[in-house]
């Protein structure tokens, strides 16, 4: 019951994630093996980022509700 709730929630979170995958994505896809030198360290401090809503982060955390 709770989760249904927080549908609206849900459903905008799943709208922003699926932007932010895209977009992560394409340009992981799209690199050039020459350009890979230049935002490689960029790239690392996104996937430091991103790491946590991939390791930690589930449907029951407690401030899911709380991200965008």
């Amino acid at each position: 019951m709770d989760i249904y709730e927080k549908g609206d929630t849900y459903k905008n979170q799943i709208v922003s994630l699926d932007i932010i995958v895209g977009n992560y994505n394409h340009i992981i896809k799209c690199l050039h093996p020459v350009e890979e030198p230049l935002v490689k360290k960029k790239i690392s401090e996104m996937e430091i980022e991103i790491n946590p809503g991939v390791e930690e982060h589930k449907w029951k955390s407690l401030s899911i509700d709380t991200f965008i």
